[in-house]
Parts: structure tokens; C-alpha cells; sequence
């Protein structure tokens, strides 16, 4: 299926390539931090890794919009292409021959890699994709067509979608062909094949996936962070000396660097143990068949709790000081991983088919009499 072209999402990309390439310029990680940096450099800077971001990331989606290329896998491998040309763009002479002289080039590339593809990621998951297909009337259409042949009896047996190939008959329908299909709806009901779209409704669980609590928790530790850096910056202005814009402006700028540093920490030595904590949750509400944010949110600020309990008291103690940006960090996960059908039962392999009764059946309670040795 095809993602949606999102103005929005790709805005945002790009400001927050910008915002990374900045960082990284001021902090001096990987780039050479300047003595000084005027409006006119910085506003230079980060028009260049936004434009090297976005070019080829909007020539890669639409690429794969002409392919019909849809993968989260495919999006975060472009962004990540994307976000490393950015970062290079702004690299000096000076810090890539220190990068060979230290053996810091493969961090670079990995620092830059994963960060991208947590843009495309991101990008992804806030477009979406495409509506074309999706048109309730006709989903209405072929529910009430299909209730008018159940009416009319046997002889107007209802169309009921194929469970695999049928010699003769072609390929099986699927909602990935972009041709149009037949109307069709399962016996049970609960797939209904509009001929442009299929619709479920059966029962549903939320998605595991391991890459998306990465990139929850990694989401839900900066959102949190940045939260109590605003807070922190906020508290230092207003223990300025005066309320003179200079004053305030000062105090802040000296606090920046502890904020930024304690923001950076956070989010460094916090994300790995909230995708451990984001696992737990997500198997607790699994194992209760939740799927709603509400029970995402509350499990979220219990499971840290409950999982210090088994340190005791200080464990108890820390698990009550992350259980919000936990709460956050499931709910983010809710979001992200999506819904999918619950499984059928796994199949069974028989190597005697008298085992085949029932649980009350008469054969598990008499053993069958054989002639002795």
C-alpha cells in the first residue's frame, strides 16, 4: 500500500534534522563546535541540513509511491540515507580527518543512520496511508447485498472469499493488488472484500514489535526530557538578578548547558530500561486482552512500580519517579504499533490419530486391555 505525501510530517523532519545538525554543531559531537556563532551562520546551517534532508527523502517517497513501496523498513533505510547526508554537508574538513585520525567515522555513520531512521520512522507513522480505497458506502453495499442473498435462501448462496489458490480460478484476491476485485464477504462475516479494500472484524490484539518500543521509548524519553528542560529553563529566568530581558536571558543561557546535559543523560541511559519496561506492559495488557490507550496509560505507570517491587523499597521508590514518562512511553507504543488479528490456534502434529478425542472422551479414561509377553 502506498503512504501518504504529509506536508506536516515532512515540515517536521525536516525541523528536526535542523534541530539534531544544530545540536550536534554546538556540542562539538562530531562537528567542530565554532567560538561563535551569529543568526546568520545558524539560520545558514540548518537551511543547508534541511534541504539536504528533504530533497532526496521527498524524491525517495515518491519513488516509492510509483513502486508501491510501503514498509516501515524501506522509509526509515531512506531517512537514514538522508540524515547522513545532511549531518555530512555540514562536517568541516578538519572534523573528518579528526573523525580517521580517531576511528570515530563508524559512530558517525551509526549515529546518523539510527537517528534517521527514526525520522522516516516517525514520518511513517504520522502519514499513514492512502484513503483512495477506503469508502464506507461501499463497504455498506456489500454488507447489505449479502444480507439480501442470506434472505432470499439456499438458492442465492453469498459470495465467500477464497481461503487459498483454486486451480483454474487465478491468483487469490488480495487487498495489495491494485486492480479491482470481485465483492466478497467470509462465511463467518468477518472479512469483507469491497473489491478496492478489505475490512476485519474479528478479534484483534495489540502489535509486538521490538523496533517500535525502540523508538516509543526513545520518543517518550525525549518528549519527557524536553519537558523538564523547558521547566528547568523557566525556573532559572526567574531567578534573574532582574526582569530585564538581558538579565533573563543570561540566567538562561547559563543553565542551558546543565539542562541540556541532564536532557541528553535522560534520554541516553533511559531509553533501553523504559523498552523493557514498555515489553512487560504491553504482555500485562495482552495477557488482560486490553487494547485500549486508557489501559495502555494506567499499565504504563504501574508496570515500573511493580517491577521495583522486586528490588524492594528503593526500586518501589524509582519505579514511582518514572511512572509517568512510562505511562507516556506505552501509550506512545499503543499508537504506534497498531492492531492486529489474534492468532488462530498453532497447528498440531499427529503421529496418532487415536489421540484425536476429547478432553471427556471415554478413551482417556479406559486404557484398551492387550495380551501380555
Amino acid at each position: 500500500m502506498k503512504v501518504k505525501t504529509d506536508t506536516h510530517a515532512l515540515i517536521l523532519g525536516t525541523l528536526m534534522v535542523s534541530a539534531l545538525a544544530y545540536f550536534m554543531s554546538r556540542t562539538g559531537l562530531y562537528f567542530e563546535a565554532p567560538d561563535k556563532i551569529t543568526p546568520d551562520a545558524l539560520i545558514l546551517s540548518n537551511l543547508m541540513a534541511g534541504t539536504t534532508y528533504i530533497l532526496p527523502f521527498l524524491a525517495g517517497h515518491l519513488l516509492f509511491r510509483a513502486l508501491g513501496i510501503g514498509t516501515r523498513w524501506a522509509y526509515a533505510a531512506l531517512a537514514g540515507f538522508c540524515c547522513l547526508a545532511a549531518f555530512g554537508i555540514l562536517l568541516p574538513k578538519s572534523a573528518v580527518e579528526r573523525m580517521f585520525e580517531t576511528g570515530t567515522v563508524s559512530l558517525f555513520l551509526l549515529f546518523g543512520a539510527i537517528a534517521g531512521g527514526v525520522f522516516g520512522f516517525l514520518y511513517h507513522w504520522r502519514s499513514g496511508f492512502d484513503t483512495e480505497a477506503d469508502k464506507p458506502k461501499a463497504l455498506a453495499n456489500t454488507l447489505q447485498n449479502r444480507i439480501a442473498m442470506v434472505a432470499e435462501g439456499p438458492k442465492a448462496r453469498p459470495t465467500v472469499m477464497s481461503a487459498g489458490p483454486i486451480v483454474g480460478d487465478g491468483p487469490v484476491p488480495s487487498a495489495f493488488q491494485p486492480e479491482v476485485r470481485d465483492p466478497s464477504v467470509s462465511q463467518d462475516g468477518s472479512l469483507v472484500d469491497t473489491g478496492e479494500a478489505e475490512y476485519f472484524n474479528g478479534p484483534l490484539q495489540v502489535r509486538t514489535s521490538l523496533p517500535v518500543m525502540f523508538v516509543a521509548s526513545l520518543s517518550s524519553t525525549i518528549l519527557y526530557g524536553v519537558g523538564k528542560y523547558i521547566v528547568g529553563m523557566s525556573y532559572a529566568a526567574s531567578q534573574a538578578k532582574d526582569y530585564s530581558p538581558e538579565a533573563i536571558l543570561s540566567a538562561a543561557y547559563k543553565a542551558a548547558g546543565y539542562e541540556g546535559f541532564g536532557l541528553a543523560l535522560f534520554v541516553f541511559t533511559a531509553t533501553l530500561p523504559f523498552v523493557v519496561v514498555i515489553y512487560a506492559g504491553h504482555m500485562a495488557a495482552r495477557g488482560l486482552n486490553k487494547t485500549s490507550y486508557a489501559a495502555y496509560g494506567i499499565i504504563g505507570f504501574l508496570t515500573p512500580i511493580v517491577l521495583g517491587l522486586l528490588v524492594f523499597i528503593v526500586g518501589a521508590l524509582i519505579g514511582v519517579q518514572v511512572a509517568i514518562p512510562a505511562a507516556i512511553a506505552l501509550m506512545v507504543y499503543r499508537n504506534m504499533a497498531g492492531l492486529e488479528p489474534k492468532p488462530v490456534k498453532e497447528d498440531i502434529m499427529v503421529r496418532d490419530r487415536r489421540h484425536l478425542v476429547g478432553e471427556d472422551h471415554a478413551r482417556r479414561k479406559f486404557g484398551r486391555v492387550v495380551p501380555g509377553a
